[in-house]
């Protein structure tokens, strides 16, 4: 016959049960769907932000800005190597990335994170 559990032991047992019920459900263990890039902040600003407003983000009119990337596109360093994982994101958002970081004073990768809505390891 089975002995009747104390008080304590119901307690450790509830407490012990909340606990692998937390640990089970993050995000490590248990990962679930994976997420992909939302491109609506980037066409936003490329496309729907004011002009004022782009410039006063990006330090550069849209003109100059598709100029930039017309001269950069090309190179290399922006071309996805065929043992890559992943794509790499189109060179207009790594540049609206780029020239946000430099235009800001004091800005830092968790603002560019927020600022964009992309992962922390993007920027």
């Amino acid at each position: 016959m089975r002995r009747k559990a104390s008080p304590i032991e119901k307690l450790k047992a509830l407490h012990y049960s909340d606990e692998a019920e937390l640990i089970g459900g993050t995000r490590y263990l248990h990962r679930g769907k994976y997420f992909t890039r939302s491109d609506h902040e980037f066409t936003w600003h490329l496309f729907e932000d004011r002009e004022r407003a782009f410039k006063a983000n990006f330090r550069t009119t849209r003109a100059k800005f598709k100029e930039i990337v017309e001269m950069i596109k090309g190179n290399d360093v922006f071309q996805s190597s065929a043992q890559a994982k992943k794509r790499q994101a189109p060179v207009e958002y790594q540049a609206m990335v780029f020239l946000k970081y430099i235009g800001t004073k004091g800005c830092t990768l968790e603002q560019m994170r927020s600022f964009f809505r992309i992962g922390l390891g993007t920027v």
